[in-house]
């Protein structure tokens, strides 16, 4: 048994990703920032999918980012049969075959037929947005615009009477802002297996059992096991590294446990927010040339 190919959509660099693997040694070589990193973490988020790894905004490919934007800002929203017909998340596949003889028992629930001449499973791991949660995504962000256009006025209000070189301004938050706070609420983790179209060799993305609501998924560890070696290198984009915001989360949870005054917590996970966005927009401006470059 082996995996044969497997298919990122969407996770980082790897926007349409797909590689075929050799039978016993597979290496993948290349430059800096062409998305080595990103298909071992991919693997490593789905199949060893834990509290400690979990999918962030971060790992959301920047193109498609954009498009969920112009998905939920459009004054027009989509009905469920056209929202349907779009890649809606991150999805990685699994091309598995196995020769005759060999033990099925742990596969057999992730066949989709049992024609002796068909030798592939396919398993589908997703990190997706589904209709209902899409509607709910576009009234939150409504409503989260409205708000931080009423700070802007409340703001002007407040410093009107000042003279116009000391007056601060509110500057307001973004779809970035509003996303990385609130991706994991919409997205949702699925397990499938897919139907593999023998005929034309391709995945047949409409034929599909859901694994989420069964035993299989927690038993997929007995299908497929992935573990990965980071090089040690004084430079490296490193799992652990944080924002200034994430660094505080442990004191956020400590805070609403055991402090009563909710409101001073929300003051100061605002403060954390603004910093970041305005270090964010500070590195952006220095770094202008390199990052053309």
């Amino acid at each position: 048994m082996k995996i044969e190919s497997i298919y990122i959509n969407n996770f980082r660099l790897l926007k349409d990703f797909k590689i075929d693997l050799e039978k016993s040694l597979s290496l993948v070589l290349g430059k800096n920032n062409t998305g080595k990193t990103s298909l071992l973490t991919c693997l490593d988020k789905f199949i060893n999918n834990s509290d400690k790894k979990k999918i962030v905004a971060e790992d959301f490919n920047l193109d498609y980012k954009k498009e969920i934007e112009e998905l939920i800002f459009s004054t027009n929203e989509l009905d469920e049969e056209d929202f349907n017909k779009a890649i809606h998340g991150i999805k990685l596949r699994l091309v598995i075959s196995y020769d005759e003889g060999e033990n099925t028992c742990n596969i057999s629930d992730l066949m989709m037929d049992l024609d002796p001449n068909h030798n592939k499973i396919i398993l589908g791991y997703e990190y997706y947005l589904n209709y209902d949660e899409y509607k709910e995504f576009r009234k939150e962000y409504k409503s989260f615009i409205l708000a931080e256009n009423q700070k802007v006025k409340e703001y002007e209000e407040k410093e009107k009477d000042k003279p116009e070189e000391e007056r601060k301004k509110y500057i307001p938050k973004t779809f970035d802002y509003f996303f990385k706070l609130n991706a994991e609420k919409f997205f949702k983790y699925r397990w499938k297996s897919i139907n593999y179209n023998y005929e034309h060799s391709i995945i047949d993305e409409s034929n599909f059992n859901d694994l989420e609501q069964s035993k299989i998924k927690s038993n997929l560890s007995n299908i497929i096991n992935f573990k990965y070696i980071s090089a040690k290198r004084s430079v490296t984009n490193k799992e652990n590294e944080k924002t200034l915001s994430t660094q505080t989360s442990d004191i956020y949870e400590r805070s609403e446990k055991n402090d009563e005054d909710e409101k001073k917590i929300d003051e100061f996970k605002s403060v954390i927010e603004d910093t970041d966005e305005i270090l964010g927009n500070v590195y952006e401006a220095l770094f202008s040339d390199i990052t053309k470059k």
